[in-house]
């Protein structure tokens, strides 16, 4: 998955910083629960995903809503209170409305992270289906310099299927050690067996072959619907 990340999302990490989880839901969650506080604030995508939304408000502490435009979130609302802990984002594909992130806006985020010390959830839940050749790709918010800050999350139920329940999330180094706790009281680990064949997929280059098959063919589609 370290190689895999590298080659396909531009981020680089160690494996150590990779938390296995079941799904991008359970990354919320822990992000949610290591992360936030009832007396502290966070910022959110505003319409956003709204079980992300709930990880977070369950916690007790306060949402911040930002809007979201044409070219996703605007973060030049992002917020200056003292008490917010990070904000969550979908760069690569807001969600709901679909808008890619501008490289302008990425490092304008990363600067107000660094600046009020705040964490960035990266919820990366389909960024390998950009479509154009790889120039045109935008990298992963967690590939740019800066972005010491960013806690990148990852699933496999859009590229192969949700019924795995397998995903990610990759933290800064200085989160590994209780992102790793959080994960152990949860329920431990995921299935060995499914973690083992989907590390053989992806070793033998079976996952990025894939992918390019589909990206094809979504491209495809996706034309289809435009010119109908």
């Amino acid at each position: 998955l370290q190689g895999y990340l590298g080659r396909a999302r531009g981020l680089v990490c160690d494996a150590a910083q990779i938390i296995i989880v079941h799904g991008s839901q359970q990354a919320i969650d822990l992000c949610a629960r290591v992360l936030l506080d009832p007396d502290d604030a966070f910022a959110f995508e505003d319409p956003g995903y709204l079980m992300a939304r709930r990880c977070f408000e369950a916690t007790g502490a306060r949402l911040l809503p930002v809007p979201v435009d044409d070219l996703g979130l605007d973060t030049t609302q992002l917020p200056e209170d003292r008490s917010v802990r990070l904000v969550y984002t979908t760069p690569s594909h807001q969600f709901p409305l679909g808008a890619m992130l501008p490289i302008g806006r990425r490092q304008a985020l990363l600067r107000w992270a660094a600046r009020r010390q705040a964490w960035i959830i990266e919820d990366d839940y389909d960024g390998e289906f950009q479509y154009g050749t790889a120039a045109q790709r935008v990298p992963a918010l967690c590939s740019l310099p800066g972005s010491e800050r960013v806690l990148y999350v990852g699933t496999f139920s859009k590229t192969l299927h949700p019924g795995l329940r397998l995903g990610f999330v990759v933290v800064p180094p200085a989160l590994v050690e209780a992102f790793a706790m959080a994960r152990a009281i949860t329920d431990r680990h995921a299935p060995g067996d499914t973690q083992a064949v989907l590390a053989r997929f992806i070793a033998e280059g079976h996952l990025l072959r894939h992918l390019r098959r589909m990206r094809e063919l979504y491209l495809h589609r996706q034309q289809w619907l435009i010119d109908t």
